[in-house]
């Protein structure tokens, strides 16, 4: 349960950091802005396991492209196992999901800030609000029913994520990245205890639950100060 919550917590985080940065560099104009949109896409389009394949190269502890490139500019003197020891797997195994998660943060919150009457944002100027200060009292209140839906969405999607850790760690080394859905996945089809498998969906869906269920919550009381005023 703790790596879950570690597994969740910090891949959702960054991207939706790293996502509302992506948006709003999008929203900019600037020459290839489809191309560029488009070319966001790629680490969400890309399969799974063929993303997982790519990046066991990149971290492989041997002949990776990444120990190759920080010995290069003298950062590491040896290369360094990232997916086989315990101190970096679970760390690699986040850099991987939230490489392919940004885009999908980047997208929704960019077609939310271009839903924004451009009307708001010259009055906010007209009062003297800068670029920054604009951003955070029009833009960030205005996308935040977008970006509350799309983090819960992405928090029930990564909560029950298990094929990352199938293919590149398998939940090791010495179960540092091993989740409940992957624990449950061995329970029920490796060591054939289905009810102990069916008891950690179990405790896995009730979590999630209370999540939608604060979300659900959070909505109905900002439906009903809206509609105080």
């Amino acid at each position: 349960m703790s790596n879950t919550a570690i597994w969740v917590i910090g891949c959702v985080f960054f991207q939706v950091v790293f996502g509302l940065l992506g948006a709003v560099l999008l929203n900019q104009n600037f020459r290839g802005r489809g191309v560029i949109r488009g070319l966001t896409l790629i680490p969400w389009a890309t399969p799974s396991v063929l993303a997982a394949m790519m990046w066991m190269w990149i971290l492989d502890g041997n002949y990776g492209l990444l120990n190759d490139i920080l010995m290069r500019i003298g950062l590491i003197v040896h290369p360094i196992p990232w997916i086989s020891q315990t101190g970096t797997a679970m760390a690699s195994l986040m850099l991987i999901d939230v490489w392919q998660g940004i885009p999908y943060f980047a997208v929704m919150l960019l077609a939310a800030m271009q839903t924004i009457p451009g009307d708001l944002l010259e009055a906010a100027k007209l009062d003297g609000a800068g670029a920054w200060k604009a951003f955070w009292k029009v833009v960030f209140p205005l996308m935040l029913p977008t970006l509350m839906i799309t983090t819960i969405l992405r928090i029930v999607w990564t909560a029950s994520y298990m094929d990352l850790m199938m293919v590149v760690t398998q939940g090791g080394p010495a179960y540092s990245t091993l989740t409940i859905p992957l624990a449950s996945y061995y329970r029920a089809y490796t060591d054939l205890k289905y009810g102990e498998a069916t008891a950690m969906a179990g405790i896995q869906a009730l979590l999630l639950l209370i999540v939608v269920v604060l979300y659900l919550r959070l909505m109905s009381n900002k439906g009903a100060l809206d509609n105080g005023k």
